[in-house]
């Protein structure tokens, strides 16, 4: 290796093999759990932050430490454990319930980079199982859905962000269960492409991971990776020491720090192959916005596991396998369809859940973000237009959108003109409402309530669920969020829709549009666009026109393809029957009437046919063609009785 290269310059530094690269046979044994910290651990670095772009935020400012025991002060007694029990031959992971934020590990712990782990499948695994590991176990979140210990170790730069780190044990048994999941063979490599795939710091004279914490689910890691740690965080049974380290050792650290960081990069193959699959997810997710909506609007019917129902109940009556994929295709081959649209005639799926829509757009000064003077509230009740004829493009249902205006008060001098054209006082839905700034996140959350705008008592006050629509609908929450109102803490919220996303579904298009553009595409006149209260109406008028644009068009594919089929069918039958007619023509009798005619005398022919056997016409060897030289001389000669004529 080069003198540059991580490995080998570790190597050099600590004067044996580099303690990166680490077999599996360096796991602990099974009767040797991993232990907590050891007292003499150390700790020199900066604080920093790491390249995972899901790591942590700074931990505090940057800083050289030694974190040594006092003498007085013992490590606090364990409580019970909270394990990950590896199987077959693998340690036992071990976690003491005290564990406190910033404790340092053992000398002997094994790790792993979580930025390695996340790029696993894509860097070590072949492209049979590289797809169906990454589905079952890596993509959407799944791989932060089981129990992680994480540590994170700071790095010598400043303004770099810690490495997130997780036991080796704990990704070994991961693996495992993947293994006995899919009968496949998956192991811990023994080295990364560009640098090591397992770490220990068992070097005394170098810093340890230190605790972060454990997370069971993709949100308790997305909250545990995101927290803000207190700069130079240490449990109270630790204190700093005055012991300066070496310029070998610090050297040797930071080797060491390249040599993950190295690791971490992986092969450009994973980052395409992530890239890939989180664009597929994404795509996908939108289509199934889109189908959702549908079947809150009584247009698609609900399908879900329905497979796996007919499977059971035809599963009782005895079927053999292959028979009984037979029997479950084939009912399922004879459901009617599963989406059907027809302006003319009411849904004929209940809507599901019989949801409330509610669409907020916000409006804020072009100057100052932070400057909130508009907020658009339309509502749409599921319940309202299930027996309800929908009209082309769902025109009909369009008018049962109520609407809302509200203007604050304190900044009605701020209006919007450089950079988008604003008409706050363009209502084109009903009349605005003035209210006070402070008073805004109870008016907006009265919205959100029965009877959802509709300005009337409810007569029967039921809490029903509601779906979120905007455009860019994150960015409406977050308005709502600065001005005091957090729409995501609403307990009867089913969920989210955000007709940007579905129109790109739609569209099949790489960037969103915005609602002008969206709305013109659906044949949907929009009139004082920007103004809130007229946005919040067109976006649900948007998500109307998307939901039945998909399916209308869909059905006229299908329509199309079925068109196309039965006219290739036909092209088909007409010109067999041509070919049936022209092979049979001249095989026919001439009728009953005829007796065959008169007989047909033989043609004279001077030259006999070549089918027409002639002894001196042979193909043997040395035979002449009839007429020639040497023909001739042979006639009336004596035949070889050495060879034989037909």
């Amino acid at each position: 290796m080069s003198d540059t290269d991580p490995l080998s310059k570790l190597q050099e530094l600590l004067g044996r093999a580099s303690l990166a690269d680490v077999h599996e046979e360096r796991l602990p044994a099974p009767s040797e759990p991993v232990t907590a910290p050891n007292a003499t651990s150390k700790e020199y670095y900066p604080d920093s932050d790491s390249d995972d772009e899901n790591t942590m935020n700074r931990l505090g400012k940057p800083y050289i430490k030694e974190c040594l025991p006092p003498a007085n002060c013992a490590r606090p007694e364990a409580a019970d454990p909270v394990e990950n029990t590896v199987e077959g031959n693998h340690a036992q992971w071990a976690i003491d319930k005290d564990w406190q934020v910033g404790q340092p590990a053992g000398e002997n712990d094994v790790f792993i980079p979580w930025n390695t782990v996340k790029k696993y499948p894509y860097t070590y695994i072949g492209k049979i199982n590289r797809e169906k590991v990454d589905k079952k176990f890596f993509a959407a979140g799944k791989l932060n859905n089981r129990t992680w210990h994480f540590f994170y170790i700071r790095r010598l730069e400043p303004d770099l962000r810690p490495i997130l780190l997780v036991p080796a044990n704990q990704f070994q048994d991961f693996l495992t269960k993947i293994n006995e999941r899919l009968n496949i063979q998956l192991t811990i490599p023994t080295i990364g492409p560009n640098g090591s795939f397992q770490v220990t710091f068992e070097d005394k004279d170098m810093p340890r991971p230190r605790y972060l914490g454990q997370a069971t689910s993709k949100e308790m890691a997305d909250s545990l990776l995101e927290k803000d740690l207190p700069s130079g965080y240490i449990p109270k049974w630790e204190e700093l020491s005055t012991v300066a380290p070496t310029d070998r050792s610090m050297e040797a650290f930071k080797a060491k720090m390249d040599m993950i960081l190295q690791a971490q990069k992986g092969k450009k193959l994973a980052s395409k192959e992530r890239a890939k699959t989180e664009r597929v997810a994404k795509q996908q997710s939108w289509n199934h916005a889109i189908k959702r909506v549908q079947r809150y609007l009584g247009i698609r019917d609900v399908r879900r596991g329905y497979r796996d129902a007919v499977r059971k109940r035809l599963g009782a009556e005895g079927l053999e396998w292959a028979a009984l994929d037979d029997a479950v295709e084939a009912e399922l081959a004879n459901l009617p369809p599963s989406a059907i649209f027809d302006p003319e005639k009411p849904c004929i799926f209940p809507p599901e859940g019989s949801v409330v829509f509610v669409c907020v757009d916000v409006e804020a000064w072009e100057r100052d973000q932070q400057v909130i003077t508009e907020i658009g509230i339309s509502t749409l009740d599921t319940a309202e237009i299930k027996d309800m004829v929908p009209g082309e493009g769902g025109t009909k249902w369009m008018e049962k959108i109520r609407a809302r205006h509200f203007r604050i008060i304190e900044n009605r001098r701020y209006e919007n003109h450089e950079f988008v054209h604003g008409c706050a006082d363009r209502f084109e839905f009903g009349e605005s409402e003035w209210i006070n700034l402070k008073d805004a996140p109870s008016v907006v959350a009265s919205c959100f309530k029965p009877p959802y705008s509709l300005f009337k008592d409810p007569i029967n006050p039921t809490v029903r669920d509601l779906v979120l629509v905007g455009h860019d609908v994150d960015a409406d929450i977050l308005y709502l969020k600065k001005m005091g109102y957090n729409v995501l803490n609403l307990g009867n919220l089913k969920e989210k829709q955000d007709t940007a996303s579905m129109y790109r579904y739609l569209r099949r298009e790489s960037n969103p549009r915005n609602l002008g553009a969206v709305l013109a595409d659906l044949g949907i006149a929009g009139w004082n666009l920007h103004n809130a209260g007229n946005d919040a109406v067109y976006t649900l008028q948007a998500m109307i026109g998307i939901a039945i644009r998909h399916l209308v068009e869909k059905q006229a594919k299908q329509t199309s393809k079925e068109e196309d089929l039965q006219a290739k069918i036909q092209v088909s039958i007409e010109e067999a029957k041509e070919r049936v007619l022209e092979q049979n023509e001249g095989w026919s009798s001439a009728g009953e009437d005829s007796d065959g005619g008169v007989a047909v005398l033989p043609k004279s022919t001077d030259r006999a046919s070549k089918s027409t056997y002639n002894p001196n016409n042979s193909h043997l060897p040395g035979s002449s063609r009839p007429g020639s030289s040497s023909a001739s001389k042979k006639r009336g000669e004596p035949k070889d009785e050495g060879i034989a004529y037909w």
